[in-house]
């Protein structure tokens, strides 16, 4: 009969750790490469141009969901009302008859992505403000505007610092809407992938976004904020179970602030 070789214990685990190592240095090796990638400004077209499409298209069409509608003010719909192509130019009444629509439709946000940043006709003006008001649901856009501040250094190479201010409606409008916020988009030379949810530029305000889910929300405000205040190991401060109630445009804004600091200080 033959022998058997036997392999010293030492030899089986130097092998197995060798294996190991050579897993370890191999993914840390692909998540370096991975990395360096990521912030080349190559690896980001990659992403988002392929890698993003590649997923959405592995993924496959779905269904938008049914309790969100996107009343289009476009070409094509100026074409059929025999209006204008800028959104900002069309008669503020069809706007309120639209809020009177919507309303009749129990929708429970409606949110214009329009600038109305002059007044139009009283008569309009005044039919959408009281359109706005009586919805109690109407979030309207607000114009976040850049400003340099001018500098004194000698240098042209003096980096420019700069100011972001909010620019509201009309006041007629503003003072009649649930709530006002911004839509600004990150700045990229392609498709747009990204979208601020706060701006901190602007005093980290919530957008448009944001604070129309919110309003859409607040049907929930009462088991959501118990909850908080029973879970939440920050001071909630003035945030009560009667503060989620009706609120004017600033309120909301301040609500949804509040709520994101007492998220981030207890994670």
């Amino acid at each position: 009969m033959g022998q058997q070789r036997t392999e010293p214990a030492d030899a089986g685990k130097n092998r197995v750790l060798s294996a190991l190592l050579k897993g370890l240095a191999l993914g840390a090796g692909t998540g370096i490469v991975g990395l360096l990638i990521s912030v080349l400004p190559f690896g980001v077209q990659l992403e988002q141009n392929f890698g993003l499409d590649w997923l959405f298209g592995l993924r496959g069409a779905r269904q938008p969901p049914g309790d969100v509608v996107v009343i289009s003010i476009d070409k094509a719909s100026a074409d059929a009302l025999d209006l204008p192509n800028k959104p900002w130019k069309w008669p503020r009444a069809l706007h309120a008859s639209l809020i009177e629509k919507l309303a009749q439709a129990n929708a429970r946000v409606v949110a214009f992505d329009v600038f109305f940043e002059e007044p139009q006709l009283a008569a309009d003006d005044h039919a959408f403000a009281r359109a706005i008001e009586e919805a109690g649901n109407v979030v309207l856009f607000e114009y976040l505007d850049t400003e340099e501040i001018p500098h004194t250094g000698k240098s042209d190479d003096v980096l420019i610092p700069q100011i972001e201010k909010l620019k509201p409606p009309i006041p007629a409008l503003a003072r009649s809407a649930a709530a006002l916020a911004p839509f600004p988009l990150p700045a990229v030379p392609e498709k747009k992938t990204q979208v601020w949810t706060f701006k901190p530029g602007a005093g980290d305000v919530p957008t448009l976004p944001v604070v129309a889910f919110q309003i859409f929300a607040l049907h929930a405000r009462d088991e959501f904020l118990a909850l908080l205040l029973e879970t939440s190991a920050s001071p909630v401060g003035k945030l009560t179970t009667d503060s989620l109630g009706v609120l004017p445009a600033q309120g909301i804004r301040e609500l949804t602030q509040s709520l994101r600091g007492i998220f981030k200080a207890t994670h």
